[in-house]
Formats: structure tokens, C-alpha cells, sequence
């Protein structure tokens, strides 16, 4: 949504100042262009921007240099140019089809050409694996908290999450509910407006809080939420947990754990 909002912003830019001035049409579109790459960086520095900036600038970069030398578009050109745009897509789907017959000795070179192209179900990572896992031995009922992040666990398990981050309403009511919720999931004390600045300052601090939860604290917070399974980080090496929760499956560095 975000990338169609600034492709729009800059496409409206370059057509508004086109009858006016071409130089200066093409430098506020680079600038609408920038700012809106630019502005995710703050509160998710994570989310791409800088390889899709970088991209912009190699491609500005390229033009520059080829000024003033012929090119035209020969068939073979075009004809390498379209299997070079399919190497990538062709590889990840060989790699899906390995990793879906069960092969992970390749899982280093399969996994990133999966995240790059899904053509199949196949879980590449711990989370999708415990939620694979979990739509197949837990019932439907089940209603699961979690990090508070993408909606990766509620997809690929097909089960409800008493929240979820990425999942907000667009109705007043249920915002006001999913902000609650997420000022509960996080431990935050404090107003709205003071955990918008907290979320914007840094994100990733505020969202790591759940992970620091106790066993009891994380119980207690399910049951605040409505749910009866948590997804949290798996217990040391060795532990059982021995509290309000049973351990239930541990994939990697997660595990799922059923309200006692």
C-alpha cells in the first residue's frame, strides 16, 4: 500500500509540473520519490527502503553514463534481457519444489529464493514451521497471543490471534480496542500519545518488551486477551517450563505453549 501511495504521489508530481517546466517536474517527482522511500526508514528501518533507494540511484547512475552512446533494443537484447528477469523467479521455483519434497541440506540456498517467490506452502523459517505445525494439532477454537509483528503466525496457521500489529481496524471503535490491546501486549503504562512516540522512536525496543515477559506474565496476559496458546521464545536449553504454561512444540529459537 505504501509503495503504490508514493509511486502515485511521484507519477501526480511529474504530471502537475510537466506543462510548466520538465527540469523541475523531474526534480520534485525525485524528491516526492525520495521522501516517500525516506519516511518508513523511522519507524521501520527494516522494511526496504534503502535497497529500493540504492536501486533508484544505480539505475539514475546508469542513465547518466550511457548519455550520448546509441543503444537500441536488438532482438536478441530483448530476448536476453526477459531470461535474465526470469532467472531469479525460475530458480525460486525449482527451490520450491525441492524444499516442498522435504529436502533441507539445500535450506541455505532454497530459503532466500523462497522469500524472494512463493509458488508453494512451503514454511522457510521457525515461525511458519510452529504455525504448519500448530493448523494441524491444535484445534480450530484455539486463539493464540504472539509477537506483536507480522501476521505470519495467524496466516500460515489459520488461527485467531488476540492481536496482532499489522492486523489494525479501520473503524474508530476498533482502533481504540487495538491500541489497548497493543499497549497490553508490550506492558506499556502510559496514554496513547505517549506510546505512539515510544513506538515511533524505536519500534523494535518497544516490540522486543513481550519477549521479556515472564512465563507468568505472558499467562496472564492471554487470559487479559482471550487466548488459550502463546508463541514465545522456546525455553533454555534443557528447561521445562514449570509454570502457568505447557510446552507444547519448539522450532528454533520459538515454541508454543498451551494455558495449564
Amino acid at each position: 500500500d505504501g509503495a503504490l501511495v508514493v509511486a502515485t504521489s511521484a507519477e501526480l508530481t511529474l504530471s502537475l509540473l510537466q506543462p510548466w517546466d520538465a527540469r523541475w517536474a523531474r526534480v520534485g517527482g525525485l524528491l516526492v520519490l525520495g521522501a516517500g522511500l525516506l519516511f518508513p526508514m523511522r519507524p521501520d528501518p527494516g522494511s526496504g527502503p534503502i535497497g529500493l533507494l540504492g536501486a533508484l540511484l544505480g539505475a539514475m547512475a546508469l542513465t547518466v553514463f550511457r548519455r550520448g552512446r546509441a543503444w537500441t533494443w536488438s532482438r536478441r537484447r530483448l530476448a536476453a534481457a526477459v531470461a535474465l528477469s526470469w532467472l531469479v523467479p525460475g530458480a525460486a521455483l525449482v527451490a520450491n519444489g525441492l524444499a516442498a519434497s522435504g529436502g533441507r541440506r539445500l535450506e541455505p540456498i532454497t530459503r532466500p529464493l523462497i522469500a524472494h517467490c512463493r509458488f508453494a506452502a512451503v514454511p522457510i523459517d521457525d515461525v511458519e514451521r510452529l504455525a504448519a505445525w500448530c493448523r494441524e494439532h491444535t484445534p480450530p477454537s484455539a486463539r493464540f497471543i504472539g509477537p506483536p509483528g507480522p501476521k505470519t503466525f495467524r496466516l500460515w496457521s489459520l488461527r485467531p490471534v488476540a492481536f496482532n500489529r499489522a492486523a489494525s481496524p479501520y473503524h474508530a471503535a476498533g482502533l481504540a480496542d487495538w491500541a489497548a490491546r497493543f499497549r497490553d501486549h508490550v506492558g506499556f503504562r502510559g496514554s496513547t500519545a505517549a506510546f505512539a512516540r515510544a513506538y515511533l522512536a524505536d519500534r523494535h525496543r518497544l516490540e522486543r518488551r513481550y519477549q521479556e515477559m515472564t512465563d507468568t506474565e505472558r499467562a496472564a496476559l492471554a487470559r487479559r486477551q482471550g487466548a488459550t496458546h502463546i508463541l514465545a521464545a522456546r525455553p533454555a536449553d534443557g528447561a521445562r517450563p514449570s509454570g502457568p504454561l505447557e510446552l507444547l512444540r519448539a522450532e528454533g529459537r520459538y515454541a508454543v505453549y498451551r494455558l495449564k
